[in-house]
């Protein structure tokens, strides 16, 4: 199999990233609370559970409908941001 240039650096920067995490992922519990048990519960679910910043899209007051968006920005004279995508919101397509 021959792979392309673009899928090769691909594969080099992933593999690469997961080494790197491997190697010094510090922000997550400690090594000898690897396993999951009543002790160890809270500090995997910190670790694990969004904090305030991760979740501040949540804060914005988004409007359901392109239409409510197009008549809310007029009546204030604001801008519009349309966000249109088009395949696998990770990029796996």
């Amino acid at each position: 199999m021959t792979m392309t240039a673009p899928f090769r650096y691909t594969l080099t920067a992933l593999l690469g990233a997961t080494l790197l995490c491997l190697g010094g992922c510090t922000d997550e519990p400690d090594a000898g609370s690897a396993r999951l048990n009543a002790d160890t519960l809270a500090g995997w679910q910190s670790y694990l559970e969004p904090d305030s910043d991760e979740l501040a899209f949540q804060r914005i007051p988004w409007l359901p409908t392109y239409v409510e968006g197009v008549h809310r920005a007029d009546t204030e004279r604001r801008p519009l941001l349309l966000w249109i995508m088009n395949g696998h919101p990770l990029g796996c397509t």
